[in-house]
């Protein structure tokens, strides 16, 4: 489309220019009597005026008189003739300007309206060219307009909303009677065979009254690896594709790759709540060997498991340690989320955890959240030996 494009223009110019040029040779040689002008009139014309044949012979007189009479005034009606001429001269000039612009004018209509097919242009054919290409032929155009109905259609990109649509049936499947939800999120690296999804996955089976929890367990995929691997192993899968990001490799800890990995969770997490689902979200590095919901009471809005307790679960005081999340489905926590979220301009380079311990006041001020941490007693990482 941009070559014919250019095609177009330049068969434009080309031809404005080549009118142009024609209409003035044309003014030009029929103003001029072509081939019957004389050396007296060529030197008249030099002096700005031009006179008929008498007038050259008298002025030709005058040229060969004595120089008292070349010095003298002339004639009253040759002092009118030459004004006259002078008037002539501007009408030819505005004569000869109204053709030039005419003819381009002309020019550009002719061959805008044969380029365009003017009063020929079809509807998909107006369509093709609004999305930057331009069909070869009718038949590609009528084909087009089949499929389409002969309509044009408007794809819009998906709202949030409509993008997390098809994730419904899988969260209606495996929602307890609460409509609770339990994610972990894997990549091609985690979820390879003999890798931490197997070892996750296997401590719910060997677990105390855990292994019925699998049933109300997603798996969140970021590549295709991971989810082809997922299905042959678990019922409720999910591939998260994220635009611009690979997620494939190995995230290290405080990477970039990393850092975008956990903030996906975040906004993932809040997509959940906004579809009218309680979430527990864990990293897949956590081994379930007690049921995580025994200590998740019901007054909390966010429970979340501790780096550092002292004592109080509601103190905020207490490090936490995002690994272990449960939030509930309410309008105060989708907020929330989203706020947090946001917050990671303010903070930039640090993971999603650092962050909600810095701004972990604002959710209990801003959003009247209450907030519970779970005893290192029962969640902790290996160096406090947690129970769950």
């Amino acid at each position: 489309m941009k070559i014919n494009n250019a095609n177009t223009v330049e068969t434009l110019v080309a031809f404005i220019v080549g009118a142009t040029l024609a209409g003035a040779l044309v003014l030009a040689f029929s103003s001029a009597n072509f081939g019957k002008v004389s050396l007296m009139e060529v030197l008249s014309r030099s002096n700005g005026t031009r006179m008929s044949s008498s007038e050259l012979v008298s002025e030709a007189k005058i040229r060969n008189s004595t120089a008292a009479e070349v010095r003298a005034a002339p004639s009253a009606e040759l002092s009118e003739k030459r004004t006259m001429m002078k008037i002539n001269n501007m009408n030819y000039v505005e004569t000869l300007v109204a053709f030039i612009v005419g003819a381009a004018v002309t020019g550009a209509l002719v061959v805008f309206f044969s380029s365009a097919n003017f009063g020929e242009v079809s509807l998909m054919e107006v369509s093709s060219r609004s999305n930057g290409t331009r069909m070869s032929s009718s038949d590609q155009l009528v084909s087009e307009a089949k499929i389409t109905n002969s309509t044009i259609v408007v794809r819009e990109a998906p709202s949030e909303e409509e993008k997390f649509e098809n994730l419904r049936p899988l969260l209606n499947r495996a929602a307890t009677d609460d409509r609770t939800v339990m994610l972990t999120f894997v990549n091609a690296a985690t979820a390879a065979e003999d890798s931490l999804l197997d070892l996750f996955l296997e401590s719910f089976r060997v677990g105390v009254n855990t292994e019925c929890l699998l049933n109300h367990l997603i798996i969140v995929a970021l590549d295709q690896k991971a989810f082809d691997r997922c299905k042959t192993i678990h019922p409720h899968c999910y591939f998260l594709e994220v635009a611009g990001e690979n997620f494939t490799s190995e995230k290290f800890f405080g990477s970039k790759g990393f850092l975008e990995l956990v903030w996906i969770k975040i906004k993932f997490q809040q997509h959940i709540i906004e579809l009218g689902y309680n979430c527990l979200s864990t990293d897949v590095d956590i081994l379930w060997f007690r049921n995580p919901f025994r200590h998740i009471t019901v007054y909390a809005d966010l429970t979340v498991s501790s780096d550092v307790f002292f004592g109080d679960p509601d103190n905020l005081w207490n490090f936490p340690n995002t690994g272990l999340l449960y939030m509930k489905s309410t309008k105060k926590n989708a907020e929330a989320l989203e706020y947090w979220y946001e917050a990671r301009e303010r903070f930039p380079s640090i993971n999603e955890q650092n962050v909600f311990n810095k701004i972990k006041r604002e959710f209990v001020y801003k959003f009247q959240l209450k907030i519970q941490y779970i005893s290192t007693d029962f969640a902790a990482d290996s160096a406090t030996a947690g129970r769950i």
